[in-house]
């Protein structure tokens, strides 16, 4: 169906025959997405939303800021951003047009100004903000308003639109650029003659009209390719800010000015050349450079797959297989579906029945197909590589653990590290600097014809804008490596944090070992059955998601028995285990020191088993049962303690288990350094004594009970294995392991310092840089185009270095490459 899409604007292919009744009439979309899209809204009852749309004259997909409180309508919002409390909501903004790093000082400046804004962070590396603000107070609109009034083209993050808008902004730009390389080289046909013809060669005549000539060729390069100059530095002076383009715009416009006036008086110095050459380096530069950060951002933005927008719904499994095929975004927990082998998980859920094998890859950076059958969790966003399967959904939309984690991805990307700070504030005041310096060279040259010139040099020489981007260049390459590595950062100072750590602390359960559990052994003591404990534990269990908890709920499920009894006022105790009250009597479910203090001295033996975990079941009555569960050790475990030992690092494991069993565990995988039966605020004080010598210590676990230590840390890291109370632990963390693979982190260490290492490289050469030409240029030893030509490859060389973080290797580090390489790993084949 030919024309544009009804609900994105974009061309509808050839052949495309989606449709859907809108309003009663039948509307054409491009793809099956945008279908699915329009479908989920009018049946919500947001219909409205098309309507508002068309009232105000709206195109899909244009840029008409008076129809920005299209973002307000309730369908829109709630895909655009979440509710981060009653009060609060975040979301991430796309900001166009931002240049510099004065760019997104503006910006977050004008932001913060906003009523009802609690928080922003604007990031020029990658192009976002982050916003948190009153949503009831002021509307989402208004956020894009404001920008839209400094100067800046602004829109929510729909994933859906991103790679749409980053493709016309790379054409955009690179029309830009061709107009002004085309410009350039005709304008050098004339200007060459003149520099090497003889005096005289050439009649006054002929000079004349290849200044003329000259002068039409310049017109599309100034007030077109350099239009963006002019606007972005107009928008800062308005803003009572010196931008990086201010003196960009002020010596384009000053040897616009004087070769216009020479060329109408026949009398003077023309830089016809020298402006189209400028232009035409400058956005060469800018142009690479953009392309550079978008790669970086999109590194970081592997968790934002496409989903299936249709989903096959079982209505009456497992009595039949009967099913309808529905949009993804109407599933709801408990829904029964068909995964199709081949086909993408559409939302977390378990497992039914088949046996399949998923690529998690995507989440979580392990290349390897990973077995799952009946009983086992599968994630949203995963690729089904083997058999058909049927699982239960468990949890849809923002609460997946694939929007959780897309959520800190995006998060991470509008933060602003650290060390950006003192970037942006000597880039800020260097800016005027500038202007005062090419003041002052115009000053001591004058009345020579050389005065001019020697000023527009300086101005144009000087790279702020090397300054800006030396850190956070770097910090988003960094960033974007690691989430390929399954290790996403959560927290801006997260490079910083892992900078200088001498010690890592390991939590054992989930952590050392695999997080999946097994029920090995059953021992009961008491009157009840083995199975009646059984289903007693489940219970008490019931709603965890702690590895422990999991084992007894998967046995439950297998083998069902059902407890008359149902326990109530149901406590967990971070670190012990869980308690609650069945029959007016308290029942305990945890270690052996938990449940003795309320059921006596336990009559088990040891277990042999140095993997084995032994937990209790008591109540005041004496001892109900014992059970075993057994994990192996991580495959990776002993390598990453070996690859930490080799680095200098010392390697610690703190459990809450019994402390043989921890430190046989520790044996096994080559750590000297264990103790056992340590309760949360004990693995707090072990790090803080660490600290206290000195020491700069790196804590690795999940669940409640290691969210006090994560906190105390000096960098953290937790593992995204759903466990209790893992969104806490999450908070605490610089950085969540996706991918479960202990050897990442060894590598990250050493990607933290290489990072550390790009950074001062690009801090010290656009400092050196500018150090160096400034008087150079003053001295009138630099032309205007050599001025560019530095200015521009300032910038570019050090967007180029930062980029070769993304494809650091550890065993072979891309941060040493022969410099020929560098534009290959800023730049690689088939890039936007």
């Amino acid at each position: 169906m030919s024309g544009a899409c009804f609900h994105c604007g974009e061309a509808n292919p050839p052949g495309a025959r989606f449709s859907f009744a809108v309003d009663g009439a039948p509307r054409h979309f491009c793809c099956v997405g945008c279908q699915s899209v329009a479908e989920t809204i009018v049946e919500a009852g947001m219909a409205d939303f098309y309507r508002r749309r068309e009232r105000a004259g709206v195109r899909p997909g244009a840029r008409i800021p008076a129809a920005l409180d299209q973002y307000d309508d309730p369908a829109a919002q709630a895909a655009l951003a979440v509710d981060q409390d009653r009060e609060y909501s975040q979301a991430d903004l796309l900001i166009d047009g931002m240049t510099c790093a004065a760019c997104a000082w503006l910006a977050e400046r004008s932001l913060k100004r906003v009523p009802g804004v609690k928080s922003a962070t604007v990031q020029y590396a990658t192009g976002r903000a982050c916003v948190t603000w009153a949503s009831a107070q002021t509307p989402l609109s208004s956020l894009l308003e404001t920008l839209g009034r400094v100067g800046f083209d602004a829109r929510p993050a729909d994933r859906a639109q991103d790679p749409g808008l980053a493709r016309r902004a790379a054409r955009r730009e690179l029309l830009e650029w061709l107009v002004a390389g085309l410009g350039m080289m005709q304008v050098m046909m004339y200007a060459v003659p003149v520099y090497l013809a003889p005096p005289g060669e050439i009649s006054d005549e002929f000079h004349q009209l290849m200044r003329w000539a000259s002068l039409v060729l310049t017109l599309p390069v100034v007030f077109y390719s350099a239009r963006r100059f002019f606007a972005n530095a107009w928008r800062d002076l308005r803003a009572g800010q010196i931008g990086m383009d201010v003196p960009v715009a002020l010596a384009l416009a000053l040897t616009f000015a004087a070769s216009t006036v020479a060329t109408l008086t026949g009398e003077g110095h023309v830089y016809f050349d020298s402006i189209t050459m400028f232009v035409f380096l400058l956005l060469g530069a800018r142009f690479l450079e953009a392309r550079a950060r978008r790669r970086a951002a999109r590194a970081m933005e592997r968790l934002a797959p496409a989903l299936p927008p249709l989903v096959e719904r079982l209505t009456r499994w497992p009595a039949s297989e009967a099913s309808e095929r529905v949009a993804g975004t109407r599933l709801a927990i408990g829904d029964i579906i068909r995964i199709p082998a081949g086909g993408t998980v559409p939302a977390d859920a378990v497992v039914l029945s088949g046996t399949g094998f998923m690529d998690e890859s995507l989440l979580t950076g392990e290349a390897r197909p990973i077995e799952r059958a009946p009983g086992a969790a599968v994630l949203g966003g995963s690729l089904n590589t083997g058999s058909p399967l049927i699982a239960r959904v468990t949890r849809t939309g923002e609460a997946s653990t694939l929007a959780q984690l897309a959520r800190l991805a995006r998060r991470a990307l509008s933060a602003r590290p650290p060390a950006d700070a003192l970037a942006r504030g000597l880039a800020g005041g260097f800016s005027i600097a500038v202007l005062a310096l090419a003041a002052l060279t115009l000053f001591l040259w004058w009345p020579g014809d050389a005065a001019f010139e020697h000023a527009v040099a300086v101005l144009v020489v000087t790279c702020p804008c090397a300054l800006a981007l030396a850190q956070p260049a770097a910090w988003a390459s960094a960033s974007g490596r690691l989430s390929q590595w399954g290790l996403l950062t959560v927290t801006p100072r997260a490079l910083d944090a892992l900078n200088g750590i001498t010690d890592v602390v390991l939590d054992k359960t989930g952590t050392l070992t695999e997080s999946r559990l097994t029920l090995a052994a059953v021992s009961a003591t008491g009157g009840s059955s083995a199975s009646e404990c059984m289903a007693l534990a489940a219970r008490l269990e019931a709603g965890s998601t702690h590895p422990i908890a999991q084992a007894f709920l998967r046995n439950a499920a297998s083998s069902p028995c059902e407890y008359s009894h149902a326990p109530i006022q149901i406590t967990h105790v971070p670190g012990q285990g869980v308690e609650a009250t069945v029959d007016g009597e308290p029942v305990r479910l945890g270690g052996e020191r938990f449940v003795a203090a309320i059921a006596g001295p336990s009559p088990m033996t040891p277990i042999a088993d140095k993997l084995a975990i032994r937990i209790h079941l008591g109540s005041t009555k004496g001892w109900l049962a014992s059970f075993v569960l057994t994990a192996p050790l991580r495959a990776d475990a002993s390598a990453a303690v070996a690859a930490l030992g080799r680095a200098g690092i010392d390697v610690h494991l703190l459990s809450g288990d019994d402390d043989r069993v921890a430190r046989q565990v520790a044996g096994l995988a080559n750590i000297r350094n264990a103790r056992g039966g340590v309760l949360p605020d004990e693995k707090r004080a072990y790090v803080a004594a660490l600290q206290a010598k000195g020491k700069r210590v790196l804590m690795v676990g999940d669940g409640c009970n290691d969210a006090p230590v994560l906190a105390q840390a000096d960098a953290a890291i937790a593992l995204a294995e759903g466990r209790d109370g893992a969104d806490l632990a999450r908070a605490q963390a610089d950085l969540l392991l996706t991918s479960g693979r202990l050897s990442r982190i060894p590598m990250a260490l050493r990607l933290a310092d290489a990072s550390r290492g790009v950074m001062r490289q690009n801090l010290a050469w656009a400092l050196a840089y500018n150090l160096c030409s400034v008087p150079l240029a003053m001295a009138g030893l630099i032309h205007p185009w050599v001025a560019a030509l530095g200015m521009s490859a300032s910038s570019l060389l050090v967007v180029m270095n930062a980029a070769r973080l993304l494809e650091f290797s550890p065993e072979g580090d891309a941060v040493h490459r022969a410099p020929d390489t560098l534009l290959a790993a800023a730049v690689p084949a088939g890039d936007d």
